[in-house]
């Protein structure tokens, strides 16, 4: 038994707890906008080795007994255990089932189109998926555009792989259907829900980030 997996996670629960969550709150009203944990928060996380501190707090925030979660496969079971054991929510294997998904190995993503995306009368029963992001991708320029943005902005992609985005390009056209992406950086989050719309930009672009 991992003995890691009984250390709190907040060192304050209540109060941690609810920071988060405005914080998500914050990052999905506002697509794509950096929401930067403060130091003094990020110093009341206790994540296990394999997690960042934001996706740890995340985690412990959105998850219950009642949010199947998908652990992709970098992640061991002492991670497993760790969820179940913190927030009481059960590790599925079944992707199409879990309400969280979450990826740290964005490369073998079995991809949006497998995750849960709700129905036309009830979208809020689709998946959340919790994408651990790090700047070491190619990087892409989007025009971001739809409620929460104003007008539009430019974004410099450098976290996000080009097919997890042109899939989720693909499944526009179910909306209201779909999947909301949160990207857990280490200190940071932003939200990229489905209504938020993605235009590849070409290069004479960059002159505006």
């Amino acid at each position: 038994m991992d003995t890691q997996a009984y250390v709190p996670g907040f060192a304050r629960a209540v109060q941690n707890s609810q920071s988060i969550f405005r914080i998500i709150l914050e990052a999905m009203s506002r697509p794509l906008l950096v929401q930067q944990l403060s130091d003094e928060l990020i110093s009341q996380i206790i994540p296990p080795a394999e997690l960042s501190p934001t996706m740890c707090a995340s985690l412990l925030t959105l998850c219950d007994e009642n949010t199947p979660v998908w652990l992709d496969s970098q992640l061991s079971a002492s991670v497993s255990q760790w969820l179940t054991i913190q927030t009481g929510a059960p590790v599925t294997d079944r992707l199409e089932d879990a309400d969280f998904v979450v990826v740290f190995d964005q490369n073998s993503f079995p991809g949006l189109s497998a995750c849960k995306l709700g129905s036309d009368e009830e979208p809020h029963k689709s998946a959340t998926l919790l994408l651990h992001v790090e700047n070491n991708c190619p990087t892409a320029f989007y025009t971001v555009s739809g409620p929460g943005v104003n007008g539009d902005f430019l974004w410099d992609n450098n976290t996000v792989r080009d097919h997890i985005i042109e899939d989720r390009a693909s499944l526009m056209s179910q909306f209201p259907r779909g999947v909301d992406i949160l990207l857990a950086g280490e200190s940071t989050i932003q939200g990229l829900p489905r209504t938020t719309a993605l235009t590849l930009a070409d290069n004479r672009d960059r002159s505006k980030t």
